[in-house]
């Protein structure tokens, strides 16, 4: 079932003080994230609160990423949002500690994303789970933690933990991070194809050109839907096993089949 935080496969960061975009980002068909963190100078985050609150209280519905529990503005960003009616979840940056995030969303009355940026919160990413409404990888800190650059290995490798920690937890797949390359459109592609692959449910976004590439991305392809097909026609109503294309078909790959069919048909 679609909720609020799995309704989307694209979520888009939106500077909190740029009030002006964030009817765009609310139309763009991603899941609008209004940042008050690394978007905004610090010496602009108090008039973010303020266009943030506003807009969410005039009908807007957005997630809204807050600063790190241990940063200096984090209390007052999630003070700006409690009790707010278009509130989707809060997005807390730097999260390591489940206790921050049951904070955090006692502190607005919403459901938390933890945002996952750092070696101590991927260590810690199956007690965060189990805290949150969902997980999300932010990559480009979380290489700048380890020192190393962000297409490395290892953080691919250490992106695994999201994806098992969400399932044990019983979450929606986690969202994967950022691509930054703005005008490499195969590059985006590529980047989602990977994160669907790898079991990440979603991606987050800084421009709302790369919305449509992201969405495309988990749509099941012509050539996967006709896949399912044969394979479902050919286990038939006992979901016995058969061959398609020559392989084999058993009750795991009749299961996937049957869950493309359900994503394609919405």
């Amino acid at each position: 079932m679609s909720t609020p935080l799995t309704g989307s496969r694209a979520y888009l960061f939106v500077p909190g003080d740029r009030p002006e975009r964030f009817d765009r980002a609310a139309g763009s068909g991603a899941v609008p994230i209004l940042d008050l963190e690394d978007a905004v100078a610090p010496g602009r985050r108090a008039a973010a609160r303020e266009h943030v609150r506003r807009w969410l209280d005039e009908d807007g519905r957005a997630v809204v990423r807050v600063q790190a529990a241990h940063a200096p503005g984090h209390e007052d960003d999630v003070a700006a949002l409690a009790g707010s009616p278009g509130l989707m979840a809060v997005m807390l940056a730097r999260a390591e500690d489940p206790g921050h995030v049951r904070a955090a969303g006692e502190a607005t009355g919403g459901p938390v994303i933890a945002l996952v940026e750092t070696a101590a919160g991927i260590a810690a990413a199956r007690e965060l789970a189990r805290a949150s409404a969902r997980l999300a990888l932010g990559d480009q800190d979380l290489a700048l933690d380890l020192g190393v650059t962000p297409r490395s290995p290892l953080v691919r490798q250490l992106a695994a933990e999201l994806v098992l920690a969400s399932r044990l937890a019983g979450l929606p797949a986690p969202l994967d991070g950022v691509t930054t390359e703005l005008d490499a459109p195969d590059v985006l592609a590529a980047d989602a194809r990977a994160a669907r692959e790898n079991g990440f449910g979603g991606k987050l976004c800084i421009h709302p050109r790369q919305v449509e590439v992201v969405g495309r991305a988990w749509r099941p392809s012509a050539e996967e839907l006709a896949w399912a097909r044969a394979v479902v026609a050919t286990a038939g109503g006992d979901g016995g096993v058969g061959t398609v294309g020559g392989a084999m078909v058993d009750r795991p790959l009749v299961e996937r089949a049957r869950a493309l069919l359900a994503d394609a048909a919405g």
